[in-house]
């Protein structure tokens, strides 16, 4: 079977490139120098052509870093990579997008780039708009456009040139839920037509739905490959003994954990304001137990804390949030399975799911529900609905 991806040996190396703030951090590093970091240790990959590969992993795992080893973005310091055909990378959409460029000169600057003639580029806008469903926008300037709009410009740009190796890193969570199918549904699409892809991702679901095999990264080294679902069972088990043991003379432990939209498809994404849900297998219980659910920031910050009793015997329990009123940004998914008593842990999952939420609102702050604004003396009596005496 002829190969379109093949690395060998390959390792990547980060040295310290902090710019020092004084005279006396420079001097400081000179003298004692920070080691280098292995973001790669030795890694070999194969890519069949027609196939999808998946490469899972927990944070800092070398994912990322592998594959833009592969697209060129970076240098491998060791080892070689081969690709055969045309490249298209989804590694951070909407990377190298200028402000002042209209979506349209977005497009066609994207396609040739990509080696398209210019009028070639111009003739595919078409389609990219249709695609991304941006028809009205299109010649207006990208700092007008959300982030959900620059993600579905760069997804629908970089998937319209038809590619013969496609590496996406985790942008499949782009724009509003419908178009994540529609997403799904053209890699599933390029599969089909012989398409390469390989694709990091922190959703098991996506993994084993899209990909055919995969290879699991742990400090830049390979620790498992091969059949999606035998890796991926893996790789979680690994996850679920690293939050901690059960409970001494305890069954339960939690199982998979689920983020569905409100069609009950599994999904990473949602549009602030939008509806999720929570589903969670746990193996049944010979006593009742408390099964916590946090929703936590990238900085650990605590943005929904809730829990239910669990009687004996069950073994699954869905979680319902009719609006999520978060600023946009990548939160992820705390379960916890306690005691009634919450004086013992039976089982704990720190990272069980990864959600982006998508919206315009521009906020440090956690919360973000709808707001209007009124200047002026006195508040509008219609602010929040008429007054009945």
């Amino acid at each position: 079977m002829t190969t379109a991806v093949r690395a060998v040996g390959v390792t990547k190396r980060f040295r310290d490139a902090g710019a020092p703030r004084t005279w006396k951090d420079a001097t400081v590093r000179w003298r004692h120098p920070h080691p280098p970091v292995v973001a790669l240790r030795n890694v070999d990959l194969d890519v069949a052509a027609g196939s999808a590969v998946g490469v899972i992993g927990s944070n800092g795992a070398g994912k990322s870093t592998l594959l833009r080893v592969i697209a060129g973005v970076l240098a491998a310091d060791e080892g070689t990579v081969e690709v055969q055909g045309r490249v298209g990378s989804l590694l951070e959409l909407g990377a190298g997008f200028h402000p002042d460029l209209t979506g349209r000169e977005s497009a066609v600057l994207a396609g040739v780039i990509a080696g398209l003639s210019r009028r070639e580029a111009r003739r595919r806008v078409a389609s990219v708009c249709e695609f991304a469903g941006l028809e009205p926008f299109i010649d207006r300037p990208l700092r007008t456009y959300s982030s959900g709009m620059q993600a579905r410009l760069a997804f629908a740009i970089a998937t319209d040139i038809q590619p013969e190796v496609l590496l996406v890193d985790e942008v499949l969570a782009v724009g509003d839920v419908a178009f994540q199918q529609r997403c799904l549904t053209r890699l599933r699409t390029f599969k089909r037509g012989g398409t390469s892809i390989l694709v990091v991702s922190h959703d098991p679901d996506l993994v084993r739905m899209l990909c055919d095999n995969v290879v699991w990264l742990d400090a830049g080294a390979v620790i498992q490959e091969g059949r999606a679902d035998d890796v991926v069972d893996s790789y979680l088990a690994s996850e679920r003994a690293a939050a901690g043991p059960p409970r001494p003379g305890g069954d339960g432990t939690i199982g998979v954990v689920r983020l569905l939209d409100e069609d009950g498809r599994a999904c990473q994404v949602v549009q602030a304001g939008g509806a999720i849900s929570v589903s969670v297998v746990v193996s049944p219980l010979p006593e009742p137990a408390r099964l916590a659910v946090r929703l936590m920031r990238e900085d650990d910050l605590v943005c929904i804390d809730t829990s239910t009793p669990l009687p004996s015997g069950q073994g699954s329990a869905f979680l319902a949030i009719e609006r999520l009123d978060l600023a946009p940004g990548v939160y992820r998914l705390e379960v916890g399975l306690y005691d009634p008593s919450w004086r013992t842990t039976i089982d704990h999952r720190r990272e069980a799911a990864t959600l982006r939420i998508l919206g315009t609102a521009s906020t440090t702050a956690a919360l973000a529900p709808p707001a209007i604004w009124t200047v002026g003396a006195e508040p509008p009596q219609s602010t929040f609905g008429s007054s009945t005496d």
